[in-house]
């Protein structure tokens, strides 16, 4: 998530170092703790929100990828 409160808050991917290794999901920030105004804090909820979306399916992947005997889709 970038906007104009700040960089890279909050982003994820699914990994897989090796071949064998057992699928992960990293997040990344860029460790800063900015100030916000009200207008980015309106920002910030409403990129929220697709963010989250791409959350809940990156989670409904690594389920599969893990154990797809255990998968199960997430309460939206």
């Amino acid at each position: 998530m970038t906007g104009s409160y700040g960089n890279a808050l909050m982003e994820f991917t699914v990994i897989r170092w090796a071949e064998d290794a057992v699928p992960e999901m990293e997040f990344v920030g860029d460790g800063s703790w900015p100030s916000l105004n009200l207008e980015q804090v309106d920002e910030l909820i409403a990129d929220f929100n697709s963010h989250l979306q791409s959350l809940r399916a990156a989670r409904e992947h690594l389920a599969l990828l893990t154990d797809p005997s255990m998968y199960r889709r997430s309460a939206s």
